[in-house]
């Protein structure tokens, strides 16, 4: 996917459930539905960012994830509705599916300082660079907006130097909107 300077983009963490019955299905039936849905993985790679996370054996209700990143929301509805239409997506689940837009922290002073228009690098995410991914929902409900701005700064700069110091990329999630 090619970079567009300024631009916000869309991320999307759709986190997926295979049907037991799949396993019943003959060798050469899995093959094929894992081949199809591979291939339109493989077709959606030079319009948007997709990386695919393994969750066997760490949680019960998912096996795996795809972190896609695109400047475009249709295009996450078009490859997700190809996807479940694969011979292996008319077998999976999707119990949890997280949305999100990249954009500078209004309460984080150093993004103010090293991007002041807000057109930065805020704005582009660089998947793949960790190992583990820790993806969380932040959502934003009224006590959060009874903080003050220091409060709500202060917060996020902890969130940050956690998520540094852990040298893994943690991903919160914010699906609302802050004005």
């Amino acid at each position: 996917m090619k970079t567009i300077p300024g631009k916000q983009q869309f991320v999307s963490f759709p986190i997926y459930k295979l049907d037991p019955a799949w396993r019943r299905l003959s060798e050469s039936e899995r093959r094929k539905g894992k081949a199809e849905f591979c291939e339109i993985i493989e077709s959606w790679q030079d319009r948007m960012i997709l990386l695919a996370y393994s969750l066997v054996g760490i949680r019960g209700d998912s096996d795996f994830f795809l972190w896609r990143v695109s400047y475009n929301l249709e295009d996450l509805e078009a490859m997700s509705a190809e996807l479940m239409n694969t011979g292996l997506g008319k077998y999976l689940n999707v119990p949890y599916s997280y949305l999100s837009m990249t954009r500078r922290s209004i309460y984080v002073e150093e993004h103010q300082k090293e991007d002041p228009e807000g057109h930065g690098s805020r704005l582009q995410v660089v998947p793949g660079q960790s190992k583990y991914l820790f993806v969380y929902p932040f959502i934003k409900s009224r006590p959060w907006y009874a903080l003050s701005d220091a409060e709500r700064g202060e917060l996020l700069k902890q969130q940050k130097a956690l998520r540094d110091s852990k040298g893994k990329a943690l991903v919160p999630l914010d699906p609302g909107a802050d004005s």
